[in-house]
């Protein structure tokens, strides 16, 4: 009890001075509900921590046979010229157990979820050490979406930015290393949940 209450003073203090970092070496799950509040309420636009995780819904059909993510899912679309990243999900924005965390990812994701598609799962750190060097402009960065449209606030929302544009070969390239970098392909549905 006596380490729970210096780690929640450490946190607290280290919390007023925005260092929302600490929050992933939490393992007390009251501290690391406080931690994640503190984190999505600060960290719109920061780059996740090395030790954070994020996924990517990959719909059925950039699945191949054996599993694996075709390396087009994580490369800017050729016909979207303004686009700035890909879109995924940071599973530490919220507290909980990973069966927790991908369950709030499923029921606050915006886009139409097919029930043979995956979250890929991606370790940030692991990411970066592939694709850094080849590609310095990489960022995974916090991008929490605001309530609209009938759709509630995704405190989740990340994107990977500084891609190379389109169909080319160097996106093609970063795209097959990231899609190396997949650690776990998760179901899609809460399968939980009984239709």
């Amino acid at each position: 009890m006596m380490i729970q209450e210096i780690l929640l003073g450490i946190f607290q203090k280290l919390a007023s001075a925005n260092c929302w970092l600490l929050r992933v070496a939490a393992r007390e799950p009251s501290l690391r509900e406080n931690a994640s509040a503190h984190a999505v309420a600060h960290a719109k636009g920061k780059e996740l921590p090395s030790n954070s995780h994020i996924v990517r819904y990959v719909k059925p059909s950039m699945i191949r046979e054996d599993g694996s993510v075709v390396a087009m899912e994580f490369c800017l679309r050729p016909n979207r010229p303004d686009e700035k990243g890909i879109s995924v999900n940071w599973l530490e924005a919220f507290g909980g157990s990973k069966k927790d965390q991908l369950s709030k990812v499923r029921r606050l994701f915006r886009l139409k979820i097919r029930r043979t598609g995956r979250f890929a799962e991606i370790n940030v750190g692991e990411l970066r050490r592939n694709v850094v060097p080849m590609l310095k402009t990489i960022r995974v960065v916090h991008d929490p979406l605001d309530a609209e449209g009938g759709f509630e606030s995704d405190p989740s929302h990340a994107e990977i930015t500084g891609l190379p544009k389109g169909n080319t070969r160097e996106a093609m390239l970063i795209g097959s290393i990231i899609s190396q970098c997949v650690q776990n392909m998760h179901p899609a549905t809460d399968l939980s949940v009984v239709n």
